[in-house]
């Protein structure tokens, strides 16, 4: 690795994609080379487009479906007490007249075509005298028709494969875009989804006579389960590339995550990242250099804010130390800073005490 810039701060950016420019926040500025460069010199990248306009562009809006993209909206600010917000969510089109009346309780966007509402809500008093609900969820089409009866508690939008998850208060299930159950998955406790493009879901059997709260990974697109509970977390990088996490005993008695990542197919990728005592915070590269953290452990007072407690009682704090791993099985930037981003590609800002460093790795530290 290259030292390519060093002085105090806390922080380091891209600022010009593509001449790769980067500024720090002493605004410091300077290029790949480590060539520093005059701030009236640069031309930023331009921000983000305004909220107002954003907000047709994100979310599922892009996949809704529909013959006119339409969003949903409320006439008042929700402020999320017991029954606010009934009677206030509609459609709105881009030219923001309502096509579809405010009418529900709540509204999801459109995806394939349909969009989850809830409809109202039932209130009920149990024998001791306390307040519960039941929503009333279904799905409509873009003309504000029944498709989906009203019948369940909570539901969420459709993926690019058709499927969506709704609740009952007795089970969850996957459905199709007509309402029935995806073959296969009863007795299946799913997630929901966070992304129209994701293609696994994941789900928890209905079997927690172990006590475990393990997760699989379930394939929408092949339907059929990809893994069977076995893991403790799940992170979706994109179709073909998913970290997994699996909880495991330490000596010092934490959970202790081992990591490592799976394929579509289930198959284990990177090889050179399984097994390590280190925990992998950011996928591999182009050039497979893996931003990497190893997490230290110190005892910590009673009743401190922000401890780990272990298995004997005691609190401990847990801290970390930044790396950057290499597929030749060592690393190219120790284990030794409190943060580190990668700007570009192998171009890698790293913090500690108050000073950014920036390394560019060289053809030495890839391998080929």
């Amino acid at each position: 690795m290259k030292i390519i810039y060093e002085g105090s701060g806390k922080w380091a950016q891209l600022v010009n994609e593509e001449k790769k420019i980067f500024g720090t926040d002493r605004d410091e500025y300077f290029d790949e080379n480590g060539e520093r460069i005059p701030r009236e010199e640069i031309v930023f990248d331009p921000d983000e487009d305004d909220e107002e306009e954003a907000i047709w562009d994100s979310d599922w809006l892009e996949y809704e479906g529909t013959s006119e993209k339409l969003i949903s909206e409320s006439t008042v600010e929700i402020e999320w007490e017991i029954d606010d917000g009934f009677g206030t969510f509609g459609f709105k089109n881009r030219a923001g007249e309502f096509v579809i009346e405010p009418q529900y309780a709540y509204a999801h966007q459109f995806t394939c075509g349909l969009a989850a509402v809830n409809l109202n809500r039932t209130w009920y008093k149990t024998e001791k005298g306390d307040r519960y609900y039941e929503n009333h969820y279904g799905y409509i089409n873009e003309r504000g028709e029944t498709v989906i009866p009203f019948e369940y508690d909570e539901a969420y939008p459709f993926n690019k494969y058709g499927v969506a998850v709704a609740e009952t208060r007795n089970e969850i299930r996957l459905i199709d875009t007509a309402g029935k159950v995806v073959p296969g998955t009863e007795g299946l406790r799913f997630s929901h989804y966070y992304d129209y493009e994701d293609r696994f879901i994941t789900f928890y059997s209905d079997d927690e006579s172990d006590g475990s709260n393990d997760i699989g990974l379930y394939d929408t697109k092949e339907r059929r389960v990809l893994c069977g509970p076995s893991f403790s977390c799940v992170i979706q990088w994109e179709e073909d590339l998913i970290g997994v996490y699996e909880e495991i005993d330490t000596n010092l008695g934490y959970e202790k995550r081992e990591e490592y990542y799976i394929n579509s197919k289930g198959e284990k990728l990177f090889p050179w990242l399984i097994g390590k005592d280190f925990s992998v915070v950011e996928r591999p590269n182009e050039d497979l250099l893996t931003v990497v953290a190893y997490a230290r452990f110190e005892e910590a007072p009673k009743n401190a804010t922000g401890a780990v407690l272990g298995k004997d009682g005691k609190l401990f704090w847990r801290d970390y130390r930044y790396g950057v791993y290499s597929k030749k099985e060592k690393f190219a930037i120790p284990p030794e800073y409190d943060s580190i981003k990668e700007l570009a590609k192998n171009v890698f800002a790293c913090v500690k005490d108050d000073t950014v460093t920036v390394f560019r790795a060289e053809e030495s530290d890839i391998e080929r």
